[in-house]
């Protein structure tokens, strides 16, 4: 779980670096809410899907981490 939570983290951190913030966004609407504001920038939208790829992966390895 732990894991999973820094993958989230560093995932705000990288659009947060890039000049984008998401504030408050559960875990089932955070795809599209990290999606959304780089739709327009090919560099980050390829850094984004990469992320949100592994925590795809990760959520398949652990089921329970997307339940809170």
């Amino acid at each position: 779980m732990d894991e999973f939570l820094d993958l989230e983290n560093a995932t705000r951190h990288l659009l947060k670096s890039s000049g984008f913030r998401l504030g408050k966004v559960g875990r089932r609407a955070f795809k599209q809410a990290v999606r959304q504001p780089v739709a327009d920038d090919p560099l980050p939208v390829e850094l984004m899907d990469a992320k949100l790829s592994a925590r795809g992966a990760m959520e398949t390895v652990l089921p329970t981490a997307i339940a809170s």
